[in-house]
């Protein structure tokens, strides 16, 4: 029998949120959605702030970057795009000590911001949901990932899975079988198929239902 299993290793995690977000970190920190009314800038004092907290993430040194960016909330960043790209750096500090509550309220922060683009928001809609989902909230993940969607926030097929992996858990079968079957359906690759699928095949036997699982 297939085995459900969808907690990755906590440092393969937390590696690969670093990777994403120091990727991130090294675009140009001013580019702004053009949606907004006006364009956002970070001004130098913020800026050297971000760029020390960069360095100490680089090095491994967390509990200096978390105190360089909580030093700068209240003195260098100061209007609300700098606070936001403040709490994207808090956040991953956060995650990346285990402080997972606070991490949790600061990627939340990160998600409500008016100040940041849709693409941002999302993958921190994810990211959270992800953390969320390494500490058991399952209900969080699948209210957080539908109020994203509800939102129109540009989640993936990553997110849909982390959400169908979520009513699994809370057994909410008919929800994650209809996740699912979307995927297995949507699927481009063979291996992505084959995985979706016999994820699918699990729920099915747990679930029982048949309106779902006549395949």
């Amino acid at each position: 029998m297939y085995k459900f299993c969808f907690k990755k290793p906590l440092s393969k995690f937390l590696t690969l949120v670093a990777v994403l977000f120091l990727a991130a970190c090294a675009s140009n920190l001013e580019n702004v959605n053009p949606q907004f009314e006006s364009r956002q800038l970070i001004g130098s004092a913020c800026n050297e702030s971000l760029e020390k907290t960069r360095q100490w993430i680089e090095s491994n040194a967390l509990v200096l970057a978390e105190q360089e960016l909580i030093n700068a909330l209240d003195v260098s960043c100061l209007n609300g795009y700098e606070k936001s790209q403040l709490h994207r750096l808090l956040a991953y500090v956060m995650s990346a000590q285990r402080k997972y509550p606070q991490a949790i309220n600061t990627y939340q922060y990160v998600v409500e911001s008016k100040y940041l683009d849709v693409i941002t928001r999302s993958e921190a809609v994810y990211t959270r949901a992800q953390i969320q989902f390494l500490t058991g909230d399952y209900k969080a993940v699948v209210d957080g990932i539908k109020l994203a969607f509800k939102d129109e926030l540009p989640l993936d097929e990553k997110a849909d899975l982390l959400l169908a992996r979520s009513y699994y858990r809370i057994k909410s079968y008919n929800n994650a079988l209809v996740i699912m079957k979307r995927l297995v359906a949507n699927s481009e690759g063979q291996s992505d198929s084959d995985k979706y699928q016999k994820q699918l095949v699990l729920i099915c036997d747990t679930a029982k239902l048949p309106q779902f699982c006549s395949y």
